[in-house]
């Protein structure tokens, strides 16, 4: 038999059809008592549902909801219950890069500079002099050797690059003009074979097949040309191939193979190059160990060669590449040769030695912020008095993860800390917990005079009521993350235990937040054994309130008092309302 909701409002007639029993309609005793007391209290609708499957999926379909305890100084406790969502509410900075540190007024350089100093005894020494550099409140910085320098809003890189102009100024340049012509370009070196060299040579030897037939076989083996620049063919003798080219080697080794009476077809490559050497020399970087480089049939260009040593390159230090070919030298400058790398080539030939000259247009120094005054970050604590915390900008990017864990602050899934930052004007607001928990890949980078205000955001007390069973009402914590079901709540509170427990007449009550003014209440006979999949099925939610009768289903006016008590009781209902008992 189907059983069909029914609505009825307390005090009024309450009544529930059921396969085997009714509910007596009686009023509810609770007049009287009102009016002695001179309380108006509000009446409440109970939309009745017998529990199936369809009214559980439509029940666990209700939004949890979750109250969060926030600062409100307006009111008498200094706190007041907000929904999550609206506590929680976020409104992000933009993204953005990580700031680059621009110099300031307040701040510190300290400029480290070597200098060549000749003493008492007439040996020159390297000396390390340090200066301390405070940027005045017109944004410049002095010292004797740089003068007066305009710093303010710079970054470091750029400040350095001031500073060397001035020291190089200062001290004259140290590199002086080359006066070597600059090397020959666009004459391609014909390789030509030298002792030393291994050639790959094969020759076409007739051999006779087992049916007879005569054909030529080709024959490798490695040629090595000896000291005296020759190379032995077996049945010809030595042949001379020194100076020559690969092709000139060929015809000199197929005419004496002719004279000797030999097949002269003969292929020719050079396996090694050990003869044609280019020496390298000077500044060489110390990872480098290979300081021969052999000269192939292929031509090798000089910007190939020095590209490859990845010369370091600390400001204002350049290179003078000297060229020895024979008798001659060259010169050029490392950065010209590169960054002109695509003009006309210069090929090195065998024999060439290339000496590699560090020259550096200024003096060795260093510069860094050794004091950060100019910017900072004011963060605040809403509780504790309002202490504040000021961290410094730095070069290395400050972000809102930093200043939350320089606070102190801690959270975890039952709490929260809403950051409130004040920045030029505009107002973002982002959640600790997605900061430090749920997002702490996402860099929310602090910027100069960035203040905020740190507001801790904590959740109520959730919980379910149950009552009835002849026992007093008792409050039941439960938590989200664990699904908690309407079989949890009976079944852990003991009421089920309860000689005077029926188990005909269990009811969940709901309110209907839409309609403050209605309950719904689901009603579910646990007396048959096969409906306790639907009390396990049944999801709980905050605030819900969990009634078991211990009257029979004929004498039911103590059952819809009990309910209308539960529901007037103000426990479980504080957190709805916000109404004080």
């Amino acid at each position: 038999m189907v059983m069909t909701p029914l609505k009825f409002t307390l005090p009024a007639v309450l009544a529930l059809t059921a396969c085997d029993a009714a509910y007596v309609s009686q009023s509810l005793p609770l007049e009287a008592t009102r009016e002695a007391a001179g309380l108006d209290q509000a009446d409440f609708t109970l939309d009745i549902q017998p529990l199936t499957p369809e009214v559980t999926r439509a029940a666990n379909g209700a939004r949890w909801q979750r109250a969060a305890i926030v600062l409100d100084a307006g009111s008498a406790s200094g706190t007041a219950l907000q929904s999550e969502t609206t506590a929680r509410a976020e409104r992000l900075p933009p993204n953005a890069p990580p700031p680059v540190y621009r110099i300031g007024v307040g701040d510190v350089l300290t400029l480290a500079a070597q200098r060549q100093t000749v003493g008492s005894d007439g040996v020159p020494r390297a000396i390390v002099e340090g200066l301390s550099l405070p940027v005045l409140e017109n944004g410049t910085i002095f010292a004797a050797d740089i003068g007066t320098v305009n710093v303010l809003g710079r970054t470091l890189d750029e400040t350095r690059d001031l500073i060397a102009e001035r020291l190089a100024a200062s001290a004259g340049s140290a590199v002086a003009p080359s006066t070597l012509p600059l090397p020959p370009t666009g004459a391609r070196p014909i390789y030509k074979i030298g002792a030393g060299d291994i050639l790959s040579f094969t020759q076409f030897i007739p051999q006779v097949s087992d049916s007879g037939l005569v054909s030529d076989v080709p024959t490798a083996r490695p040629l090595v040309v000896s000291s005296t620049g020759s190379v032995t063919l077996l049945g010809a003798g030595d042949v001379t191939v020194e100076g020559m080219t690969t092709e000139e080697a060929i015809e000199a080794l197929s005419s004496a193979l002719l004279r000797a009476g030999l097949n002269p077809e003969v292929e020719l490559s050079i396996q090694s190059n050990n003869s044609q050497l280019v020496r390298l020399m000077g500044d060489i970087p110390a990872g480098v160990t290979d300081l021969l480089i052999p000269v192939v049939e292929a031509p090798v260009k000089l910007v190939d060669v020095i590209g490859g040593l990845n010369l370091p390159s600390p400001n204002g230090r350049d290179y003078l590449i000297r060229l020895r070919r024979g008798d001659k030298q060259y010169g050029i400058a490392a950065s010209a040769l590169l960054e002109n790398f695509r003009s006309e080539a210069i090929y090195l030939h065998p024999g060439d030695v290339v000496v590699i000259e560090a020259r550096d247009s200024a003096a060795d120094f260093s510069l860094n912020i050794t004091g950060f005054n100019s910017q900072s970050v004011t963060v605040t604590s809403a509780t504790g008095g309002g202490r504040n915390n000021v961290l410094p900008i730095t070069t290395d990017p400050l972000t809102l993860a930093d200043a939350l864990r320089a606070a102190n602050v801690t959270v975890d899934r039952r709490s929260d800390v809403i950051a409130r930052i004040s920045r030029k004007g505009s107002e973002y607001r982002v959640s600790a917990r997605r900061v430090l928990i749920e997002d702490p890949a996402r860099d929310i980078y602090l910027q100069a005079d960035d203040r905020i205000v740190l507001e801790p955001v904590a959740y109520d007390q959730q919980s379910v009521m149950i009552t009835g069973a002849g026992t007093a009402p008792r409050l039941i914590e439960i938590e989200q993350i664990a699904r908690p079901s309407l079989a949890d709540a009976v079944f852990s509170s003991g009421a089920m235990g309860n000689d005077e427990a029926d188990l005909k007449q269990v009811f969940l009550l709901r309110l209907d937040h839409n309609d403050h003014s209605e309950f719904d209440a689901y009603y579910l006979d646990l007396s048959n054994p096969t409906r306790l999949a639907l009390a396990n099925d049944l999801q709980l939610r905050p605030d819900d309130i969990i009634f078991v009768s211990d009257q029979p289903v004929s004498e039911f006016t103590s059952v819809t008092g009990r309910i209308a008590n539960a529901l007037r009781s103000g426990l479980g209902l504080a957190a709805i309302f916000g109404l004080t008992p």
